[in-house]
Protein backbone atom coordinates (compact mmCIF):
# COMPACT_ATOMS: atom_id res chain seq x y z
CA UNK A 1 0.00 0.00 0.00
CA UNK A 2 1.33 3.44 -0.86
CA UNK A 3 1.35 6.38 1.50
CA UNK A 4 -1.37 7.96 -0.63
CA UNK A 5 -3.49 4.81 -0.31
CA UNK A 6 -2.98 4.77 3.45
CA UNK A 7 -4.02 8.41 3.64
CA UNK A 8 -7.14 7.67 1.59
CA UNK A 9 -7.98 4.69 3.78
CA UNK A 10 -7.48 6.64 7.01
CA UNK A 11 -9.74 9.43 5.71
CA UNK A 12 -12.59 6.90 5.54
CA UNK A 13 -12.70 6.78 9.35
CA UNK A 14 -15.78 8.59 10.70
CA UNK A 15 -15.42 10.69 13.83
CA UNK A 16 -17.67 12.47 16.26
CA UNK A 17 -16.51 16.04 16.76
CA UNK A 18 -16.29 17.27 20.33
CA UNK A 19 -15.03 20.35 22.10
CA UNK A 20 -12.25 19.90 24.65
CA UNK A 21 -12.71 22.43 27.43
CA UNK A 22 -9.68 23.59 29.39
CA UNK A 23 -8.93 26.49 31.66
CA UNK A 24 -6.08 28.62 30.34
CA UNK A 25 -4.38 31.85 31.33
CA UNK A 26 -7.15 33.86 29.61
CA UNK A 27 -10.04 31.80 30.98
CA UNK A 28 -12.10 29.06 29.35
CA UNK A 29 -10.71 27.63 26.11
CA UNK A 30 -12.47 25.18 23.77
CA UNK A 31 -10.71 23.21 21.02
CA UNK A 32 -12.43 21.11 18.39
CA UNK A 33 -11.19 17.54 18.56
CA UNK A 34 -12.02 14.15 17.12
CA UNK A 35 -9.36 11.57 18.05
CA UNK A 36 -10.84 10.29 21.30
CA UNK A 37 -12.63 7.26 22.67
CA UNK A 38 -13.78 5.57 25.84
CA UNK A 39 -11.04 3.15 26.87
CA UNK A 40 -12.49 1.39 29.92
CA UNK A 41 -15.79 0.85 31.76
CA UNK A 42 -14.37 0.03 35.17
CA UNK A 43 -12.91 2.42 35.99
CA UNK A 44 -14.12 4.86 33.35
CA UNK A 45 -11.27 5.97 31.13
CA UNK A 46 -11.14 8.26 28.11
CA UNK A 47 -8.14 8.60 25.80
CA UNK A 48 -7.53 11.24 23.19
CA UNK A 49 -4.81 12.59 20.98
CA UNK A 50 -3.93 16.28 21.20
CA UNK A 51 -1.55 18.06 18.85
CA UNK A 52 1.78 18.89 20.51
CA UNK A 53 1.52 22.56 19.64
CA UNK A 54 -2.07 23.04 20.86
CA UNK A 55 -2.79 25.45 23.71
CA UNK A 56 -5.22 22.82 24.93
CA UNK A 57 -2.35 20.42 25.65
CA UNK A 58 -0.52 23.06 27.70
CA UNK A 59 -3.72 23.87 29.59
CA UNK A 60 -4.68 20.30 30.44
CA UNK A 61 -1.13 19.43 31.51
CA UNK A 62 -1.03 22.48 33.80
CA UNK A 63 -4.50 22.00 35.36
CA UNK A 64 -4.68 18.19 35.03
CA UNK A 65 -8.34 18.49 33.99
CA UNK A 66 -10.53 18.96 30.91
CA UNK A 67 -14.08 18.44 29.70
CA UNK A 68 -15.47 16.79 26.59
CA UNK A 69 -18.49 18.69 25.27
CA UNK A 70 -20.92 17.36 22.66
CA UNK A 71 -22.95 19.71 20.48
CA UNK A 72 -26.05 18.60 18.58
CA UNK A 73 -25.55 18.24 14.82
CA UNK A 74 -28.36 20.74 14.28
CA UNK A 75 -26.12 23.40 15.87
CA UNK A 76 -23.03 22.97 13.70
CA UNK A 77 -22.95 26.74 13.09
CA UNK A 78 -22.08 27.10 16.78
CA UNK A 79 -18.98 24.96 16.33
CA UNK A 80 -17.99 26.92 13.25
CA UNK A 81 -18.27 30.14 15.28
CA UNK A 82 -16.12 28.62 18.05
CA UNK A 83 -13.50 27.66 15.47
CA UNK A 84 -13.48 31.21 14.04
CA UNK A 85 -12.95 32.55 17.56
CA UNK A 86 -10.13 30.02 18.13
CA UNK A 87 -11.99 28.72 21.19
CA UNK A 88 -11.54 31.92 23.18
CA UNK A 89 -14.01 34.21 24.93
CA UNK A 90 -16.80 31.66 25.28
CA UNK A 91 -18.99 31.25 28.34
CA UNK A 92 -18.43 28.05 30.25
CA UNK A 93 -19.74 26.83 33.55
CA UNK A 94 -17.34 25.10 35.92
CA UNK A 95 -17.26 21.33 35.84
CA UNK A 96 -16.39 18.92 38.63
CA UNK A 97 -12.65 19.73 38.35
CA UNK A 98 -13.07 23.43 37.44
CA UNK A 99 -12.52 22.79 33.72
CA UNK A 100 -15.17 24.65 31.69
CA UNK A 101 -18.34 23.03 30.43
CA UNK A 102 -19.50 24.65 27.19
CA UNK A 103 -22.88 26.34 27.52
CA UNK A 104 -25.29 24.76 25.04
CA UNK A 105 -23.60 21.37 24.86
CA UNK A 106 -26.22 18.65 25.22
CA UNK A 107 -23.90 16.15 26.92
CA UNK A 108 -20.36 15.76 28.11
CA UNK A 109 -18.05 14.64 30.85
CA UNK A 110 -15.30 15.88 33.13
CA UNK A 111 -11.87 14.26 32.98
CA UNK A 112 -8.93 14.12 35.36
CA UNK A 113 -5.62 13.76 33.48
CA UNK A 114 -3.81 10.60 34.58
CA UNK A 115 -0.96 10.62 32.09
CA UNK A 116 0.29 12.21 28.90
CA UNK A 117 2.35 9.95 26.65
CA UNK A 118 4.76 10.93 23.92
CA UNK A 119 3.95 8.65 21.00
CA UNK A 120 6.81 9.95 18.89
CA UNK A 121 4.46 11.67 16.48
CA UNK A 122 2.97 15.13 16.20
CA UNK A 123 0.29 14.36 18.81
CA UNK A 124 0.42 13.35 22.48
CA UNK A 125 -1.77 10.61 23.95
CA UNK A 126 -3.81 11.80 26.94
CA UNK A 127 -5.17 9.19 29.35
CA UNK A 128 -7.89 10.44 31.67
CA UNK A 129 -10.29 9.28 34.34
CA UNK A 130 -13.93 10.25 33.75
CA UNK A 131 -15.09 11.73 37.07
CA UNK A 132 -18.47 13.26 36.24
CA UNK A 133 -20.83 13.87 33.36
CA UNK A 134 -24.02 15.53 32.21
CA UNK A 135 -26.76 15.02 29.67
CA UNK A 136 -29.40 17.69 29.16
CA UNK A 137 -30.62 16.79 25.69
CA UNK A 138 -30.30 14.42 22.79
CA UNK A 139 -27.97 14.15 19.81
CA UNK A 140 -26.75 13.04 17.51
CA UNK A 141 -23.51 14.87 18.16
CA UNK A 142 -22.02 16.76 15.26
CA UNK A 143 -19.55 14.72 13.20
CA UNK A 144 -16.56 15.92 11.21
CA UNK A 145 -18.49 15.14 8.01
CA UNK A 146 -21.18 17.61 9.10
CA UNK A 147 -18.50 20.29 9.25
CA UNK A 148 -16.89 19.27 5.93
CA UNK A 149 -13.68 18.45 7.84
CA UNK A 150 -11.49 15.36 7.83
CA UNK A 151 -9.52 16.22 10.98
CA UNK A 152 -9.76 18.39 14.09
CA UNK A 153 -7.45 18.65 17.04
Amino acid sequence: MSVDDASAALSEMRYTAYLVGTLGPRGPHFMLGNWGTQASFDPWRFVCMIKRTAHTLENLKARRAFTINLVDAAHKARIQDIMRRKGEGLPGGKGALDAPRLEGSFAGFDCKVLDVHDTGGDHMLVVAEVVDGWKTGDGPAVALDDLALSYAG
